[in-house]
């Protein structure tokens, strides 16, 4: 259990803080049995969350100079919750829509994300229309 808990909720001072529906249940059990080196990183605030972020290009980049061919590989659910990650990749999904819808009105259908460039005005005018902002 020890890997799905944070260290606040093992010792106690964190657990009824949680609601029970987010609190990790023993059938759920510590599954890094046999796994050499992995860690699950718990969200806590941005700065710790950028500070994950670079140990994991840190370890990128050590994995790139030990050889040409050299890999590493960093499961998702250590970047965050399942839920967290499902929630995010929605998010995303839905980002994505809106960029092509915008790209589509301004007539650059078709185009790769990389090479769409919306004008800020059109876009600023798209959103107001669409209640998100005001012009």
């Amino acid at each position: 259990m020890e890997s799905c808990t944070s260290a606040a909720e093992r010792d106690g001072s964190g657990t009824n803080k949680r609601d029970k529906q987010y609190q990790a249940h023993w059938a759920f059990g510590d599954r890094r049995n046999g796994v050499i080196s992995a860690r699950t990183y718990f969200y806590a605030n941005e700065a710790k969350c950028d500070s994950h972020m670079e140990t994991f290009l840190r370890c990128i980049e050590a994995s790139g100079r030990v050889s040409d061919d050299g890999f590493i590989a960093i499961k998702l659910t250590a970047l965050g919750r399942p839920q967290f990650l499902l929630q995010f990749s929605e998010v995303l999904a839905k980002w994505r829509c809106f960029f092509h819808q915008m790209a589509v009105e301004q007539g650059q259908a078709g185009l790769a994300a990389m090479d769409t460039k919306l004008e800020v005005a059109v876009l600023q005018e798209s959103v107001a229309k669409l209640g998100i902002a005001s012009r």
